[in-house]
């Protein structure tokens, strides 16, 4: 091998010693951009899932409980019925199982006039001896018993009244009154006709 020849294999040689060189660099260089790009790409997840938006924002401050309940005092005042001498209305015959009217008057069965007295917003007392309670507005007495004369005989009563308030002076009336039995001269004539005891239903109105 001549020198000239030598030379140029040489010179071919060099040449692709750089070229290989040059291309483990660039695939170097190649192969890091690659890992670089993939591993930012796999490891932010900042722009993929949005966790500010996770928040919970649930405005609460509208459930407080604001009803106003200084509205639902009752300020009224009790109602009181007045003490007095009450008149009693003519009363109004509602029922009369044995038609006793037939042979006296029951309207006589309710009397002209009541007195109140102690009275409160829970109860009051009739003629001071019989108490009537009182809730809502209605009322109701305890029960009388009481006799009256019918000519020549004397019926044996039980008489309860009850009613409702309509104001202070004034109540509307209920009587349920029972004839319980007849004594006396003709009450044998009068027991053939009515099956005791008889009841007798009525109403009426008083005021003061």
């Amino acid at each position: 091998m001549n020198r000239h020849t030598f030379s140029y294999f040489l010179s071919v040689f060099s040449l692709l010693f750089a070229c290989g060189e040059e291309k483990n660099e660039d695939t170097a260089d190649t192969t890091n951009d690659t890992l670089v790009t993939d591993t930012a790409d796999t490891t932010d997840t900042s722009d993929s899932i949005d966790t500010a938006d996770t928040t919970d924002t649930t405005d609460t401050t509208d459930t407080t409980d604001t009803t106003d309940t200084s509205d639902t005092t009752d300020t009224t005042p009790p109602l009181i019925v007045a003490e007095g001498t009450w008149r009693v209305g003519t009363p109004t015959v509602l029922e009369d199982v044995c038609s006793l009217q037939t042979y006296q008057d029951v309207k006589g069965f309710v009397p002209s006039e009541i007195t109140i007295t102690n009275s409160s917003a829970e109860s009051f007392y009739l003629d001071d001896t019989v108490l009537c309670g009182i809730e809502d507005g209605e009322f109701s007495c305890e029960t009388q018993e009481m006799d009256q004369s019918v000519m020549t005989f004397t019926f044996h009563i039980t008489s309860t009244m009850l009613g409702s308030i309509e104001d202070s002076t004034h109540m509307d009336l209920h009587f349920d009154v029972v004839v319980e039995s007849c004594d006396g001269f003709g009450c044998g004539l009068l027991e053939s006709v009515l099956a005791f005891p008889c009841v007798v239903t009525l109403e009426s109105t008083a005021s003061l």
